[in-house]
Parts: C-alpha cells; structure tokens; sequence
C-alpha cells in the first residue's frame, strides 16, 4: 500500500520521455534491436535498462500503470537481497529484516518508485546486493573449489549486469575489497 499512489502516476518530464517514450530503439520489435541496445557507440549505454524497457513495450507498449508496476515488482527482489546481506554481514534476522522493510516504506531515493527512468537503479541494486550476497558466501563458506568457482562466475556476472544497468557499480570491487578488511 505504501507504494500503490505510484501506480496512478503517469510519466516524468524529466527522464521518463527521453529513456522511455521517445527512445526509437524501444519501439523496434525485431532482434537487430537488442544488438543496437548491445552496441558500445551509443551515448547513454545502458543496455540492461533498456532490453527491460524493450520488453515492456513488447509487452505492453507505453502503458504507465504496467511500467511503474515493473518497477515495484523489482523493488521485491531488491529488499529481499538487501535482507539477506545484512544478515550475511552479520546482522540478526530481525535488524535485517527492519532495515529492508524502512528500505521498502522509504528508499533512499524515491524516484525508483515515481519516475520509470529510476529503474536503471533498481536493476543495478539487485546487481549489486546479489554480487555482495554471491561474495560473502563465497569468502565465508568453506566449499569445494568447483563451488567457488561458481561463485567467483556469479560475482563477476552480477557485476557486469550491474554496470549495464548503471556505470556507477564499476565501483563495486572496491565495496568487495572493503568488506575484506
């Protein structure tokens, strides 16, 4: 309920226009389109960002309600992951699970709720918790090396999709270097 007012909202004249509803590469429905999301001359290269709205608008064309909803469909996966990495990080369950229910009411930034366009910043949240989460199991379990291995792939695969969504998380090694100490 905390976030169902962001369902009635329509689009942002900010961002919402130019990465949603006026992007030519969204509205192509054939395969050469996902190479184009894919090539690395674009100006805005987002590609993770944009084969999500790409499938929206196979989906459902520039329908507000169904895009807002995607976006709080992926705040789910997002809390989830911040959840379970506290309490990787040695948290409780109990502060985990207070600290991703405020995360949820109020996330630090609103606007992945309110603008469409925020969703660059949910997929690279859920990039970035899964590669944290993927790191302190693989660092803390004592595994076969196969297992770590896997989940050396995961990290780096988190990673990379993370940096598609938004290019801040090329920080990330620095996040993982950090919890080392």
């Amino acid at each position: 309920l905390t976030h169902a007012v962001s369902l009635g909202n329509g689009f942002v004249d900010f961002d919402d226009p130019v990465i949603f509803l006026e992007n030519p590469l969204l509205r192509r429905s054939d395969a050469g389109a996902l190479a184009d999301i894919f090539a690395l001359d674009r100006r805005n290269w987002r590609p993770l960002r944009d084969v999500s709205h790409w499938l929206d608008h196979l989906v459902h064309g520039q329908h507000p309600l169904l895009a807002h909803l995607h976006n709080l469909l992926l705040l789910i996966p997002l809390v989830w992951l911040t959840a379970r990495t506290f309490v990787g990080l040695g948290a409780s369950r109990g502060v985990a699970a207070v600290a991703a229910a405020i995360a949820f009411v109020h996330p630090v930034q609103v606007e992945v709720i309110a603008w469409v366009s925020g969703r660059k910043d949910l997929l690279a949240g859920v990039c970035f918790f899964a590669s944290v989460l993927a790191f302190l199991t693989a660092v803390r379990g004592r595994r076969a090396l196969n297992m770590a291995v896997l989940g050396g792939v995961a990290i780096l695969a988190f990673m990379a999709l993370g940096v598609m969504a938004k290019g801040h998380l090329i920080a990330l090694p620095a996040v993982l270097g950090a919890l080392l100490l």
